[in-house]
């Protein structure tokens, strides 16, 4: 079974969940709780450029940290150095560090294919574009 197979939680979870990683593993009230080596290392592409080629995107530009998405070379929607989530209800968050910025979208639509809807794209190229 997947780990985030079923996930459900509060609105308010997805952005301090991201405001959390963004803050190099420390809450909001100010509590440590990932060091911040770990935290670099979720965010940071664990994958050879040849596993790379295998997926999430056939191109190669994105790979995987521990538990996020890496975008290892930019794309439209997803700067390089930007990391995040795609849930298959089209829950989508990535975040920006160089940028402090965190971008998410939630919707219940099921995706139909690997490829990001336009909507949600328009969404992610004009919050990168409006902050670069």
């Amino acid at each position: 079974a997947s780990g985030g197979g079923g996930l459900v939680s509060p609105l308010d979870d997805s952005p301090r969940f991201a405001r959390f990683v963004l803050a190099g593993g420390t809450a909001a009230d100010g509590r440590r709780l990932l060091s911040a080596d770990l935290v670099h290392q979720m965010t940071s592409d664990q994958l050879t450029a040849e596993q790379r080629c295998t997926g999430p995107h056939p191109d190669g530009s994105e790979g995987w940290g521990f538990g996020v998405g890496v975008q290892v070379d930019a794309r439209p929607a997803a700067p390089a150095g930007s990391y995040g989530w795609s849930g298959g209800l089209r829950t989508m968050w990535r975040t920006h560090p160089a940028r402090n910025l965190i971008a998410i979208v939630l919707t219940v639509e099921m995706f139909t294919d690997p490829s990001m809807p336009a909507l949600i794209e328009d969404f992610f190229v004009g919050a990168f574009a409006a902050t670069a």
